[in-house]
Parts: C-alpha cells; structure tokens; sequence
C-alpha cells in the first residue's frame, strides 16, 4: 500500500452532456480524491409531544464506543469519544454531553443493560437515565472496516478503486420514554492505492492520519444528525422522591433549574413487551404542576403548587 486518502461523491448539474462526460472524466482520472465522504441511513423513531420549551439544558451521556475491529487500538474512545461530544456541543448549545472520562458520569452507567441480542434495553436504559437526571444516552459501535471497489470514470478513463470502508453504527435513546431517538449507519471511505502485485491490506490503515481523520467526519456526522434530532424534543425532569409535600427531582443547577421557577408533570405508564420484560414507557396526563424551593448541583426540591398527586418516576417539563 503506497497512498491513502480520504474521499467523496461530489455532485454537480451539468449544462450539457459533454461536460457532464469531461467533468466525470477529469475527476475520476485524479482519483476522485482530496474529499472525504459520508453516508448512511437513519430512522427518526420519537418526537416529542410538544415543542421544546424554557431554558433549561439537556444532559447526554456518551456510552463507550464498542469496536469489533480486533486490529485497532483498545483505546478508540479516547480519541473519538471527546471528539464526538464536542462536535454534539458545537452542533447543540443546549446540550450537557457526559463521557466516562467526566467526574460527573453517572455510576450507574458503567454497567448498562443490555438484551439478548447485545442490544440495549431501553426501559432499563430509561431507568438508569431518569434517575440520574439524564435525558439522552447515546450508544455506538465500529462494526467493522472492510476492503470495498468502485468503478470508476468511462471509456479510456475507466478503473477500479480500492476502498477502506468504515462502518459505524449510532443509537440515541429517550430517557423520557425508553424509545430511539435516533438509528443510524454510517459509512466512510478512505482510497488505498496498491501497487498491481501487492495483496491489498486494509489494516495498513492503522495509525494513520488518513485513519484519524476519517473517524473525525464520521463524529461530525454524528454530531449534526444527533442534534438534528434532539431539537425537536423537549426538556424534561424526572420524580425521584415524593415525601408528603417535598418532591425531589433528578434535575439541578447544571440543567439550568432556579429557585421560584414552576414546572409541569406528567404520569407516566410503563408498556410491557414479549414476556412480560418493559418495552417503554408512555408519557400521561398532565397531573399537577410543583415549584422549585431549592436547587443542589445534581438535584433539587419542590412543593406541589396546584393539583396531584405527584408520584415518584413522574415527568416534569417547563410550562
């Protein structure tokens, strides 16, 4: 392997065809290089029931990347990980992105449930994420990189690229209702120039620039299609503790939370699936409405202001 670079599909309307033909032409020759590319497909699988409200701040929690690529380097999220949340908060001035490395991870994510096909459960994802004031828990997975070709250009110009395609696999869930948010696949090309009698390694890519900035598209990818999303859904606290008139959310200071400050809440019902395991939970009714007497960093305190009753694991979102 001599050379490798990053690439894309570049689309232009052309104002006749034999400058469709010489432009297609021209660009294959060169290789088609210089670019980088990234496809992919995603369902958008929640919305909201109204739009989002106030100021208060949403928190995100990064789950760790797994890599099925036994070739790479154990320490993928070191890199990718930081990478990622900050193309989520640049994309998201209203999101608070958790990563295993903060001193504010939540503990009770270093274990998260998961289902039997390795996929996670998102009821119990929920769980997790209500309780500990989080409102979104991002998962993703290097499925695998793999040596791909492509025909290229026509006539004379004709032949055949060698591709180092990386696939990535992104889930976002609610903590709101244990649904998908977001269920993407994401491909990234790198060209890998052979020579004729060299067998073709795609794990020549290792530690290479090429390799490094792959992976950052892939997290600006990741970044647009996530917040793409999450701007449609609402804030929202959670119920953790209901005694007598004191009501303790799972939400604090950090999401923006102030003392006087009255907020709605919803009952919430919890849908079971096939044998009996919870599948999601369904927002209900609004309930009542409670005010804020007093905000901590990680949680804060209310009183009922009007209807109920209020019970623990009920959703709270601005008025």
């Amino acid at each position: 392997m001599r050379m490798l670079r990053r690439r894309s599909m570049v689309y232009r309307v052309p104002v006749a065809l034999i400058g469709l033909l010489l432009a297609v032409s021209l660009i294959c020759l060169s290789g088609c290089g210089g670019f980088s590319r990234s496809a992919g497909e995603s369902k958008q699988l929640y919305k909201g029931l109204d739009s989002p409200t106030g100021v208060y701040k949403k928190t995100m929690v990064l789950l760790p990347i797994s890599n099925d690529v036994q070739w790479l380097p154990a320490d993928l999220n070191s890199h990718f990980g930081p990478e990622l949340r900050n193309a989520i908060q640049a994309e998201c001035n209203k999101i608070k992105v958790l990563t295993p490395e903060d001193p504010n991870f939540p503990a009770r994510f270093s274990q998260s449930p998961s289902q039997a096909k390795g996929d996670l459960n998102g009821a119990e994802l929920a769980a997790i994420g209500r309780a500990s004031g989080v409102n979104m828990v991002l998962s993703g997975r290097l499925v695998g990189i793999r040596h791909e070709t492509e025909d290229q250009g026509m006539f004379w110009f004709a032949k055949v690229a060698h591709l180092a395609r990386i696939q990535m696999e992104v889930a976002v869930y609610h903590a709101g209702t244990g649904a998908k948010l977001l269920d993407k696949t994401i491909f990234q090309d790198i060209d890998i120039s052979v020579s004729e009698d060299a067998p073709i390694d795609v794990e020549g890519i290792k530690g290479t620039v090429a390799l490094s900035e792959a992976l950052s598209d892939i997290a600006e990818t990741m970044g647009k299609d996530v917040c793409n999303v999450l701007g449609h859904i609402p804030w929202e606290g959670y119920v953790v503790s209901v005694e007598e008139n004191r009501v303790v959310l799972s939400a604090g200071e950090s999401s923006g939370l102030k003392k006087g400050k009255t907020l709605r809440v919803y009952t919430t019902n919890s849908t079971t699936g096939e044998g009996g395991i919870p599948a999601f939970i369904a927002p209900g009714r609004p309930t009542g409405s409670i005010t804020i007497t007093a905000v901590h960093a990680d949680h804060s305190e209310a009183v009922l202001s009007d209807g109920g009753p209020i019970n623990k694991g009920n959703m709270v979102r601005a008025h």
